[in-house]
Formats: C-alpha cells, sequence, structure tokens
C-alpha cells in the first residue's frame, strides 16, 4: 500500500517519499479510526476535516470522497 501512495507522488519512489507515504496512510487512518469513534457528527466531521489539511493532499480528498461513498 505504501508504494502505491509513493507512487502517485514520484515515479520512483525513493526512501523519503515511502516515509512521507506511510506517514500519509497513518494519517488518514487514524483521522478515520477516531472520526467513527465519536458519536458527534460535527466533531467526526472536524477529525478527517483535519486529517484532510494535515495532509494538504488531493490524496487525501479523493480517499474521503471514496470513504463517504462507502457509506
Amino acid at each position: 500500500m505504501i508504494d502505491i501512495i509513493a507512487r502517485l507522488t514520484s515515479a520512483r519512489p525513493s526512501s523519503d517519499v515511502r516515509q512521507r507515504a506511510a506517514g500519509a496512510i497513518a494519517t488518514m487512518v487514524g483521522a478515520v479510526v477516531l472520526a467513527r469513534a465519536v458519536d458527534d457528527k460535527r466533531l467526526s466531521d472536524l477529525l478527517l476535516e483535519a486529517g484532510r489539511q494535515a495532509l494538504g493532499s488531493p490524496v487525501a480528498s479523493e480517499c474521503e470522497r471514496t470513504h463517504s461513498a462507502d457509506n
């Protein structure tokens, strides 16, 4: 999975790109886990938005769109 994300940002993933991809995955998973763990819709949305902003990446937005379509 890390290599897939890394390839979205670079044709040849370096160790630095792979590290950033791993951080992006951890941020996305953490945001989704926390958002699902709370009962407050506004807090859930805030956590998801915070994860997106932390990444500042179109990849995060695309992942969120996919997550929203699944629910």
